[in-house]
């Protein structure tokens, strides 16, 4: 029989402590090395993680991006999407990504998917 408790259990959604302390000396190792050089931007450390993701993912090419949002739109480059191409997301809990479309892509249409909370099917609006 199963026992019901009043207690409330906290899950934490990302715990990365365990594995951090596991590679403390690596991770602070690279930050001294990254300060000393001054090479915050690109440099050999960048080349090397882009070396590393395009042989994990058997490409011929990684290409480090500085947010999720700049990963989309080089993809949506990589494709060809132009003016008069219409792009389909979901929402944003941000506005800031959806304010960045503008100024890259002038001229094309975004469109935000949003998901019924009881039919789980999409509607769109327009952004």
């Amino acid at each position: 029989m199963a026992t019901v408790t009043s207690e409330k259990l906290t899950v934490p959604l990302l715990d990365l402590r365990a594995q951090y302390e596991q590679i403390e000396p690596e991770i602070m190792e690279a930050i001294r090395d990254v300060c000393a050089s001054q090479r915050f931007i690109l440099g050999p450390r960048v080349r090397a993680l882009e070396e590393q993701v395009a042989a994990y993912s058997h490409s011929r090419h990684g290409v480090g991006v500085s947010s999720g949002t700049d990963a989309l739109l080089v993809a949506l480059m990589a494709l060809g999407v132009g003016p008069g191409d219409e792009v389909i997301t979901t929402r944003s809990r941000s506005s800031r990504p959806a304010a960045r479309w503008p100024a890259w892509a002038p001229g094309r249409c975004s469109a935000t998917s949003i998901p019924s909370p009881t039919t789980c099917r999409s509607s769109r609006s327009r952004t």
